[in-house]
């Protein structure tokens, strides 16, 4: 008797003592089906254990089947061995520049050059779409061992790629037996390689995981007193060199505490960035500032400018540009009254992005002030493209102004906005020589403790009416 389909097929022989009647006949058929149905559910489990366990691009153990793997490694060979993430970076710049097809053909040459320098003695799963792991001896996976893996390029369809990888590092012996936590260890190491600009591989310590911790609930407390309206907007006046007078003010974030203290915008800023919060913080010290130009201009202070820092989360996110327009428009005030500061470190981020919305908003009527430069990797380019009306001396060279090479990168800085018809205003300034350096410069306006300090609205007004008489 025979049975199958067009994949499986097979035969079946039956031994009887005598002739095969027509009821047998159909018992034989009805056993034969029950057969052949329970050919088919083995292999439909066989298929669905597969695809529950190998990736299909690379057939490499996929991420369910590698957390088993460590587990299993953990429990019976943790001594030596050592858990590894390797995450391609700017691996989505091959996929939208080159296609997803090369992309693909990418992965499998990564997972090949893998298997041939360590598959004899390791173990590789494919993890995410660009997250490759190995499991190994640790004399073996080390960093410069998978560093050289990367060193030379990778053939993908008629592309010869040169990438590079950030690695995570977790010995085996430093973790929990579970291998879902194992995974979250060598994340943990993985992410905090990401971050470390001096080199591209971390080690997992106990550590990480307490700051980590430490920072989600930091970051807990911030979306609760942000929602709890605990957040305040205080204001550092930024005063004319050539009339002394006040000429506007930057708007700076505080987040304070019971204890009366006030937790850094250097330890806060970052971390709402990172989660995404800063989109909604932004929304609101954009309207805070639109409404404290009104209130100002209720006391007859008409003419005075609030500069409000924006980050590249906000340029990213969907409308940020109309929010910013229906801000001033709803506070009914003069749109060059606002002036959003930026970084040259978001500008180089994505400055396709940056440029066109803040040329949109210059259109509009709303200045731009480019913050901290000369910090960062400065780009004359993007500075000659970008619709400025400020550019702001990082405190950094005022405070080295009385060496010779801080006096040169704030002079520098100063003549570059007089030849791009630029304002400048030097931020930091503590001292009168200080003050007499960057006035003999040229510059035309200071912001810095000699002057003001940061302070809340009430305290604000107080100082200006206190200029005014």
């Amino acid at each position: 008797m025979y049975l199958g389909n067009e994949i499986h097929s097979a035969a079946v022989y039956i031994e009887t003592n005598r002739p095969i009647e027509n009821f047998d006949r159909q018992l034989i058929e009805v056993f034969l089906s029950n057969i052949s149905i329970g050919y088919e559910n083995v292999t439909l489990f066989q298929q669905l254990k597969h695809a529950a366990y190998i990736d299909p691009l690379t057939k490499t153990p996929n991420r369910n089947e590698f957390i088993q793997i460590l587990q299993d490694t953990r429990r019976y060979e943790a001594e030596h061995n050592v858990a590894v993430l390797i995450d391609i970076d700017h691996f989505s710049d091959v996929n939208d520049g080159l296609g997803q097809d090369v992309g693909n053909e990418l992965l499998i040459a990564v997972t090949f050059r893998l298997i041939e320098e360590f598959g004899t003695y390791a173990q590789l799963g494919r993890i995410g779409a660009d997250v490759f792991g190995l499991v190994g001896p640790d004399t073996e996976l080390t960093p410069e061992r998978l560093q050289a893996v990367f060193d030379e390029p990778f053939k993908a369809s008629e592309h010869s790629l040169q990438i590079s990888a950030t690695f995570g590092f977790c010995h085996l012996t430093d973790t929990a037996e579970q291998g879902l936590t194992i995974l979250k260890h060598v994340y943990i190491a993985l992410n905090k390689a990401k971050k470390h600009l001096g080199q591209n591989f971390q080690y997992y310590q106990a550590e990480m995981e307490d700051e980590m911790a430490e920072r989600l609930a930091l970051l807990r407390m911030l979306r609760q007193d942000f929602a709890n309206d605990k957040l305040q907007l205080w204001y550092q006046p930024q005063v004319s060199l050539t009339t002394k007078q006040v000429v506007g003010m930057e708007a700076l974030l505080r987040w304070p505490q019971p204890n009366g203290q006030f937790i850094s915008p250097a330890v806060f800023i970052p971390l709402a960035e990172y989660s995404g919060l800063i989109v909604e913080i932004g929304y609101w010290v954009m309207d805070q500032a639109c409404l404290q130009i009104k209130q100002l201009q209720k006391q007859g202070y008409t003419g005075l400018r609030i500069a409000v820092n924006v980050s590249m989360p906000q340029f990213r996110s969907h409308g940020f540009v109309q929010s910013v327009i229906d801000c001033v428009t709803a506070q009914q005030i003069d749109p060059q009254l606002l002036e959003l500061e930026i970084t040259e470190s978001v500008v180089m981020d994505e400055p396709k992005i940056v440029i066109d919305a803040l040329q949109k908003l210059k259109n509009f009527g709303i200045k731009v002030a480019i913050d901290d430069f000369g910090i960062g990797f400065s780009s004359l380019n993007y500075l000659q493209q970008l619709p400025l009306d400020r550019i702001k001396v990082d405190r950094a060279f005022i405070r080295d102004i009385d060496k010779p090479a801080g006096e040169v990168i704030a002079e520098t800085i100063i003549n570059l906005g007089k030849r791009l018809n630029l304002a400048t205003i030097a931020e930091g300034v503590e001292t009168q020589a200080q003050e007499q350096v960057i006035v003999a410069m040229g510059c035309d306006e200071v912001q810095g403790f000699m002057y003001a300090r940061p302070m809340p609205p009430a305290e604000l007004l107080a100082f200006l009416q206190q200029q005014k008489s």
